[in-house]
């Protein structure tokens, strides 16, 4: 199974209503569509967009959903504060189904703990994940104790493919 693990892009600045009701800033918007060009161009089809339930994860998944395909689902456990191991337990059972691709939208510093926890089953370990940045892993979860971290992409990186990719395919 594939785990695709993006943090939102870019969002206003908090405002009276605190941080729950950040949307996505113009330039937030279009780090996102590079995002998922990057990943159309890396191969990624997901079965599912898994998202927080905050309005800047849930519209990072909708551009990605867009571009990408797959059914864009909330999950509490990606808002903060999160939880890997619950997370981890999820993902199993979504590969049980039969899906071979998820997308998991969230926020840091829970998206960095959840990579630190799949791979190494530490939350502690030092991950950094750019917004609109991401890292895909690989999983069987009947053959391997963990998900192995195949890469992991900042946003100038992601976008740096996205371009590339919409030069060769217009």
């Amino acid at each position: 199974m594939e785990i695709i693990i993006v943090r939102h892009a870019s969002a206003e600045d908090r405002g009276a209503n605190g941080d729950e009701d950040r949307k996505l800033t113009p330039e937030g918007k279009q780090e996102a569509h590079s995002t998922g060009v990057a990943l159309k161009a890396m191969g990624v089809a997901p079965a599912k967009i898994m998202t927080s339930p905050l309005i800047r994860a849930r519209e990072t998944a909708d551009i990605l959903a867009g571009l990408l395909g797959g059914e864009v689902e909330v999950m509490e456990l990606l808002g903060p504060p999160g939880d890997p191991k619950e997370a981890l337990s999820d993902i199993e059972e979504m590969e049980s189904k039969g899906m071979s691709c998820v997308v998991l939208v969230g926020h840091n510093p829970s998206l960095e703990e959840f990579i630190g926890y799949f791979i190494s089953g530490d939350t502690e370990a030092k991950i950094n994940l750019t917004k609109a940045g991401a890292a895909g892993l690989s999983y069987q979860p009947h053959g391997q104790a963990q998900p192995t971290l195949e890469w992991l992409m900042r946003r100038k990186q992601l976008k740096m493919v996205a371009d590339r990719f919409t030069r060769i395919r217009p």
